[in-house]
């Protein structure tokens, strides 16, 4: 895993910084890890290309994984 690049979440709003990676050959053991009781994390696993059309409809819209899901998009086959 590496780190692909670091964003500011809320300029002069506060100093929170979201650190973006990238992991290649995950997989995902099944209850690895107690969610906390307000926690409920869904894992999906989507092709790039289904990622970009649903950032492209709006049905994403959040800046985290559409910065994410672009860098992806131009480092792919890298």
């Amino acid at each position: 895993m590496g780190k692909n690049d670091e964003m500011v979440s809320t300029p002069g709003f506060c100093d929170e910084k979201i650190t973006l990676f990238q992991a290649k050959n995950v997989t995902v053991k099944e209850n690895a890890k107690p969610a906390d009781e307000d926690e409920f994390v869904e894992i999906l696993w989507l092709p790039l290309e289904e990622v970009m059309q649903k950032i492209q409809s709006g049905e994403i819209s959040d800046a985290k994984t559409i910065i994410a899901a672009q860098y992806a998009w131009m480092h792919k086959g890298e």
